[in-house]
């Protein structure tokens, strides 16, 4: 069974793995335990988490100021991808915001990155580019896509 929870700061340890997992290193996406636990630290931040039968398989980070939310990471373990649960993982965030008061959530994706189809099927609008972003390790194409959806 699928189940969404609120996470703190002593889940942190136990999403390293996905993190590690979902984010390639050749585009330098992944954060250290050390910035998500600084990022914990931040007002209307909040840690979501997915789990199957207990086990951590996804995770989001979303922080919320006044009307808006951005969403840092989203990630599922890739053994669990391609089953619906990054959706279901998205619901959490969507409700979370909505109860925190958002109006609209932000997000900011690698131009390359597949997941602005994940976005798109979501609602998301293509708002902004911002040139060199990303520092990739093989200086490929380093542009993020600035994506918003309203609530």
């Amino acid at each position: 069974m699928i189940e969404a929870r609120r996470g703190t700061v002593t889940d942190i340890p136990k999403i390293m793995p996905i993190m590690s997992a979902a984010f390639d290193p050749l585009f330098g996406e992944a954060w250290s335990e050390a910035q998500c636990c600084g990022a914990m630290s931040i007002p209307g931040t909040s840690l979501l988490l997915v789990e199957k039968n207990s086990q951590i398989i996804g995770f989001a980070l979303i922080r919320t100021i006044v009307d808006a939310s951005e969403l840092f990471l989203i990630a599922v373990h890739p053994d669990f991808q391609g089953q619906s649960i990054g959706a279901a993982l998205f619901d959490a965030v969507r409700n979370h915001a909505f109860e925190q008061g958002s109006k609209s959530i932000l997000v900011e994706v690698r131009e390359d990155n597949r997941a602005i189809l994940f976005y798109d099927q979501l609602g998301f609008e293509r708002i902004g580019k911002r040139f060199d972003y990303y520092k990739r390790k093989d200086n490929g194409p380093n542009g993020a896509i600035t994506l918003l959806l309203s609530l």
